[in-house]
């Protein structure tokens, strides 16, 4: 830290040295906001800066964060540093398309008309389903573009609940999007449509299709008014489900009580 003040304090002529602000960012890539403007117009200083401090990039110059070729290398390095490319390249389907095959979060810093693009949405959804939230609201609605994110969801480490959260409400009401959701985990229920939550039939079919120890969790997203009708002993037995108090499987539990005089509840 005592040299990154003593950096912020250095001589404008310091400041101009290449060699001293390489050396400088090589520590620090924020410390690149203290070069001069030359060497923020610099590729190689800034990429030094930026190989330390993907952020530092904010403080290169505009006509570096605007040249095509350079953002496509930065990309390379940090896919979110689109978010400190020029307008213009926020609104190029290539360089987008580059940043988010690498990094699917940075669709988030694409320009509106690209959040609207399939193709683009597409392929950052490939990268990382989640990234469907970035997509534009008639994306987030469209059956084909939500069914694939919570296939590829299927095939990552996350739970394919947050997938279905960040789809628009219309399609959280189509039982087919929703049983895709659940199929891979049982509490994706909870970002159904209030219909189909409080539809006891479909939590039927929604429990038999979560896996098998996530049933009773799915169940536990069901609407109060299907809770309290169909308790989940009924709709375990229903779903062939064994009864458990954590949605595990496991042994059903009889409680055998004997009061005086010799009879048993």
């Amino acid at each position: 830290w005592e040299f990154i003040f003593k950096f912020e304090s250095a001589s404008s002529e310091l400041r101009a040295d290449r060699e001293v602000v390489l050396a400088a960012v090589g520590v620090y890539g924020g410390l690149l906001r203290f070069g001069s403007s030359e060497l923020r117009n610099d590729p190689e200083v800034v990429l030094a800066a930026v190989a330390t401090i993907p952020w530092a990039v904010e403080h290169a110059s505009k006509e570096l964060r605007g040249d095509k070729d350079f953002v496509f290398t930065l990309l390379k390095q940090h896919a979110d540093t689109l978010k400190y490319a020029s307008e213009d390249l926020r609104n190029d389907r290539d360089v987008v398309l580059a940043a988010v095959k690498e990094r699917g979060s940075a669709l988030q810093f694409a320009s509106t008309s690209l959040q609207a693009d399939s193709q683009v949405v597409l392929a950052a959804v490939q990268s990382a389903s989640w990234a469907l939230a970035y997509a534009s609201e008639d994306l987030k609605k469209d059956r084909d573009v939500v069914m694939f994110a919570l296939k590829r969801q299927s095939e990552e480490l996350g739970p394919s609940a947050n997938v279905l959260r960040h789809a628009h409400e219309a399609i959280r009401d189509d039982p087919d999007v929703v049983l895709e959701a659940i199929k891979h985990q049982g509490e994706a229920l909870k970002w159904a449509g209030t219909g189909l939550k409080k539809d006891k039939d479909f939590v039927l079919r929604a429990v038999r299709t979560a896996p098998s120890g996530e049933k009773q969790r799915c169940y536990n997203e069901a609407a109060d008014s299907v809770k309290f009708n169909i308790p989940w002993p009924e709709y375990a037995k229903a779903a062939g489900s064994s009864i458990t108090c954590r949605g595990e499987p496991g042994p059903v539990l009889t409680i055998k009580v004997t009061q005086q005089g010799g009879k048993s509840h």
